[in-house]
This record gives C-alpha cells, structure tokens and sequence, in this order.
C-alpha cells in the first residue's frame, strides 16, 4: 500500500471540501498533488508513524497554549484599561 498516495488524495479531498482547491488552482496556478508530495516527503516519509503523530499532537498543543495565553494577556490589558478611563 502506498501511503503517500492515499495521503495526498485525502489531503485533496479535504482541501476541495473546504473549497479551498478552487482558490489554490486559481491563484498558484499549479497542480496541488505536486505542491503536497515534496512536503509529505520532507516531513513523513521514512518517519515512524507514531513519533510523527507524537510531534503534531504536541505542536498542536504548544499553539493552543500559545493561543489561551494571548487571549489572556489581551484581556487583561484591556481590563487594565478600563480601570485607567474609569
């Protein structure tokens, strides 16, 4: 089984589900399999599955805190504000 093929076709389906393919053939002008095949080769191939899965889960992790402590930090400076004016 070739899993970068059934990868890359997942990855089109989704991006097409999200109509997001209409805009990337319109403004790349270039083939979408050939813009994801280098980079599933550069991240995935020859890589243990699990250890892959292991690293997007914690980079996924690392930007929802990153996200939480933005949304923090804004709204404690605007409630800062607020006491200022008042």
């Amino acid at each position: 089984m070739d899993y970068s093929s059934l990868l890359i076709r997942e990855v089109i389906d989704r991006v097409s589900k999200l109509r997001l393919l209409s805009v990337y053939n319109e403004s790349i002008k270039g083939d979408l399999e050939s813009t994801i095949l280098p980079l599933y080769q550069q991240h995935f191939e020859n890589k243990d599955v699990n250890e892959a899965l292991r690293i997007l889960k914690k980079d996924f992790l690392n930007r929802t805190k990153r996200r939480w402590l933005d949304a923090a930090i804004r709204d404690y400076e605007q409630k800062n504000l607020r006491r200022i004016k008042s």
